[in-house]
């Protein structure tokens, strides 16, 4: 089991800590972890084995030197499974997931009660119990136009920001702050995304702008342009949302998405779990990017590894609208 994380500096536990620890039988009726096969001894502490090196990489691959569970529902899990209640010790170093689907630390203390996939909580309600002592202030705060902003805040309908856990005051929450540029330019993600293919067409449009709005304007400027032609620019032209309008929202270059979607991914997804309740977050998907590679083909970003590559137009990929204030 690999556990991906932005973070450089493990968390300390402050109290005890509920997580979900997926064990399968072993051939004498036992148990063991699923990746190393430990035997494991329920109702006393699991000790990671191995040494994990922190890396310099934008982010860490985490596999030995630390236990491995999961916090709460995800898609990496399945009703086959079988989990088992435990507890990460107070005072013990641990590593929290960018997509906030997983949790390993250096030791970890596995209970003999099973627990049904089902039962789990959702992954907003884990999220809003961590985010005081561990998840706020990842991220120093810049102030822009008497506005203190950070990565993950909450984007509300009148263009003003708030924490992920203030008060918005009735006002619609309409995405996530993913960037904040060297310019102070403030790049919003959006909370929906589809699954589109990029173009019905093979021909170079000439979208190479390290600027997504300069891009997606390409692709609006086309004169025989018809519906259908570019499918995820006919999405992101009709997005709308409370306090926005049609032509507002644009897709990400190469430089923005691989940013905003993969380097940052862990404080978007605290602000969109945080914002409501069944919202969507950055998981390991493939996203577009408005950046052409060829005629042919496209540039996009895996979320697993921050990997860049391209893929061909006629492909289907995720999405998401970005919006820069």
């Amino acid at each position: 089991m690999c556990l991906i994380t932005s973070i450089k500096k493990p968390f300390i536990a402050k109290k005890d800590i509920v997580v979900y620890k997926r064990l399968v039988k072993g051939y004498y009726d036992n148990y063991v972890t699923p990746h190393q096969e430990t035997f494991v001894t329920l109702n006393s502490v699991l000790h990671a084995k191995g040494k994990h090196e922190i890396s310099n990489a934008d982010k860490q691959e985490i596999r030995s030197g630390f236990v491995h569970a999961y916090l709460s529902k995800n898609k990496y899990l399945s009703s086959r499974y079988i989990l088992f209640k435990s507890i990460i010790p107070k005072g013990t170093k641990f590593y929290i997931s960018d997509d906030l689907a997983e949790v390993c630390a250096k030791e970890m203390f596995i209970t003999d009660e099973k627990v049904k996939y089902g039962s789990l909580p959702p992954v907003e309600e884990r999220v809003k119990e961590l985010y005081k002592d561990y998840l706020s202030g990842l991220f120093e705060e810049k102030e822009i136009n008497g506005q203190k902003i950070e990565i993950g805040y909450l984007c509300l309908s009148d263009k003003t920001f708030v924490k992920p856990d203030g008060n918005i005051y009735g006002k619609k929450i309409i995405g996530i702050v993913g960037d904040i540029t060297d310019e102070n330019k403030i790049i919003v993600t959006s909370l929906d995304e589809e699954r589109l293919r990029w173009s019905d067409k093979y021909e170079m449009v000439g979208c190479y702008s390290a600027d997504g709005k300069v891009n997606t304007k390409k692709i609006r400027d086309l004169k025989d342009r018809k519906e259908g032609d570019y499918p995820i620019f006919d999405w992101v032209d009709n997005y709308v949302t409370e306090g926005t309008e049609k032509g507002n929202w644009y897709i990400g270059s190469e430089t923005e998405v691989k940013k905003v979607i993969s380097l940052n991914q862990m404080l978007v997804n605290i602000g969109l779990a945080m914002s409501s309740v069944g919202v969507q977050l950055y998981v390991d998907n493939s996203y577009w990017s408005s950046s052409e590679y060829n005629s042919n083909s496209v540039r996009f970003v895996d979320m697993c590894n921050s990997y860049v590559d391209n893929y061909n137009k006629y492909g289907a990929n995720y999405v998401r609208a970005f919006l820069k204030l």
